[in-house]
């Protein structure tokens, strides 16, 4: 496994969302990490499923607004037995979530996609 992330890591133009330390860690850097190691061949059994699971997980808690859409920085307990933030958006920038969000996002869509 850490051969398999220091490739990763090391390799490709793809990264930046696994090295910047996105909120909702605990299902970006998994995600992008399933998404990179898939779009160079590398799979397991579940791998395809835990990236719909993760990525619809996400896609539940995007909230659009005008300016575009963003998620949550976190999301409480209260939050989610309710299945709604009530949070404002966060600073735009790869350590509050959005960008790096949308980013392990794609990477999903482009691995499940080819």
């Amino acid at each position: 496994m850490a051969e398999l992330r220091r490739s990763l890591v090391m390799t490709s133009s793809d990264t930046s969302v696994a090295r910047a330390g996105s909120r909702f860690r605990l299902r970006c850097t998994p995600l992008a990490l399933l998404a990179l190691a898939m779009r160079r061949g590398i799979n397991v059994d579940g791998q395809a499923a835990a990236i719909d699971r993760i990525g619809q997980w996400l896609d539940a808690w995007r909230q659009d607004r005008p300016a575009g859409p963003w998620w949550p920085k976190r999301v409480t307990l209260a939050e989610l037995r309710a299945a709604r933030s009530t949070r404002a958006p966060g600073r735009p920038s790869w350590c509050y979530a959005t960008p790096g969000i949308a980013r392990a996002r794609q990477l999903a869509d482009y691995s499940v996609a080819s």
